[in-house]
């Protein structure tokens, strides 16, 4: 079935950028070849492939930054985020940022636990007067 596929898809065979896909009922349907980091993939029609910019060097930095400051990687990685989901120009890096903001609430969460065990631990320590 695959041959008779490829063997009837001008557009897979890389003849044409645009073409009609054969379907299995010997129907057909338009198909355009998509450009860019992707290769040679064909397309449904009414989709395109938008190549993606490289990865911000903020995402990288919010990821190693949450680790030590996490307030510093939140703010980061929600800016990185914002840069990478533009419209007019995406870009990678989309998992890189949501690290960030993971790791950077994670971090926030323990301390706030830890504070709270300590403050609970000197409420219960017993008092001594001299």
């Amino acid at each position: 079935m695959t041959s008779e596929f490829y063997d009837r898809c001008e557009v897979c065979r890389g003849e044409a950028t645009v073409g009609r896909l054969p379907r299995q009922d010997n129907s057909e349907i338009d198909a355009v070849q998509s450009e860019g980091a992707g290769g040679d993939r064909v397309l449904p029609p009414g989709y395109t492939h938008v190549p993606l910019g490289p990865t911000p060097g903020i995402a990288v930095v919010a990821v190693i930054v949450a680790f030590f400051v996490p307030l510093l990687g939140l703010i980061l990685g929600y800016s990185a985020r914002t840069e990478v989901r533009n419209p007019n120009n995406p870009k990678e890096g989309d998992g890189l940022a949501t690290i960030a903001i993971v790791v950077g609430w994670i971090w926030i969460a323990l301390g706030i636990i830890w504070i709270l065990v300590i403050i609970g631990a000197a409420a219960a320590a017993p008092n001594y007067e001299y």
